[in-house]
């Protein structure tokens, strides 16, 4: 399946997910490269409903990032959890949700599938994309 094609597959789902609830929040999800904005940026054209922010927003200043790196007994751990100011992140789904934005849907995109119970609650559903992970790290 191309991207349009899985675009217009996810469109359908989240067109009726939206009918369930007021405000939804979707989080595509997968590894790096595997065409999460993609997809998303498809979605915007698709669904005039949509909004929608990137993982990437969030990431903290790059000396910051490289002082934790430079503190961290295990690196991997920084990577998962602590490049991405979370609460920022949080700030802005929630004021979506509350807020009095015309658009009904907020899709975000980014690497989640690591300690989903730190981000899980912030939205309604999830779209996990995955791919040849060969041709990816390619």
């Amino acid at each position: 399946m191309n991207q349009k094609e899985l675009a217009i597959e996810a469109d359908k789902y989240i067109r009726i997910w939206a009918q369930t609830v007021d405000k939804l929040v979707v989080a595509v999800d997968g590894y790096t490269g595997v065409g999460k904005t993609t997809l998303v940026n498809e979605l915007a054209k698709l669904n005039p409903d949509i909004t929608f922010i990137h993982q990437d927003d969030f990431l903290l200043p790059k000396e910051q990032i490289e002082k934790l790196l430079a503190d961290a007994k295990d690196k991997s751990k920084v990577f998962e959890l602590e490049v991405r100011d979370n609460r920022k992140l949080e700030g802005v789904i929630n004021l979506f949700k509350t807020g009095e934005s015309e658009k009904g849907i907020l899709v975000i995109d980014g690497v989640f599938m690591f300690h989903p119970q730190n981000l899980n609650h912030l939205w309604n559903r999830r779209i996990y994309l995955t791919g040849d992970l060969q041709k990816i790290d390619e």
